[in-house]
């Protein structure tokens, strides 16, 4: 097997890992792999589409999650205070703002799930809802894979600053253990002596 072929397979085999990836974890994994079109193992465009796929891939999921616990909730939310009369809220919010929730939910990091799995109980249109998380989802993704572009670089500098620093603060650290062990304790001993 010649080597570029080697390394093209390498290459597509990381796009596929990226993608569950990014389904499970998309801003964390977004930045790594900037990081990594920075310093050359993914191709950039080619890892912000697999990107884009993935996250809103992870979006189709937390919809069909509400949707299925419709019927759960119907039966059973009154046990965790989701009564018929907040579903109905929810249904009547999602009928006239679902756009608008969907759009700006994608933006609030840690609670979007929330937001996305509320479409999905409000059976708000399904085309309607992939383009609105589609849409925030492009910028979003290109932020984060741009954090992770060019702040990568100052990963790597900022990790060899750190080990450099790490190494002066060591062999601080060995000059007073070799002071205070050897020197001092001579000098007290030598001193203790002479004042007998």
């Amino acid at each position: 097997m010649q080597l570029e072929h080697l390394k093209s397979l390498i290459e597509v085999y990381t796009y596929f890992i990226l993608f569950p990836l990014v389904v499970v974890e998309g801003p964390i994994i977004s930045i790594i792999a900037g990081f990594l079109t920075h310093i050359k193992i993914l191709n950039f465009y080619t890892a912000y589409v697999v990107i884009v796929l993935a996250d809103v891939t992870g979006d189709i999921l937390w919809y069909s999650v509400g949707r299925f616990a419709r019927g759960a909730i119907e039966r059973f939310g009154h046990l965790i205070g989701l009564s018929e009369e907040k579903l109905r809220g929810i249904d009547k919010h999602f009928g006239e703002n679902g756009h608008k929730t969907v759009f700006f939910g994608k933006l609030f990091l840690g609670v979007e799930i929330a937001f996305l799995i509320g479409a999905g109980m409000a059976k708000f249109d399904f085309k309607k809802y992939a383009l609105y998380t589609l849409l925030p989802t492009l910028p979003k993704s290109l932020v984060f894979m741009l954090i992770g572009y060019f702040f990568g670089g100052a990963f790597v500098l900022l990790d060899s600053l750190l080990k450099n620093i790490f190494l002066s603060v060591l062999i601080v650290l060995v000059c007073i253990f070799f002071f205070y062990f050897v020197v001092y304790r001579f000098m007290m001993k030598k001193l203790s002596a002479m004042l007998r």
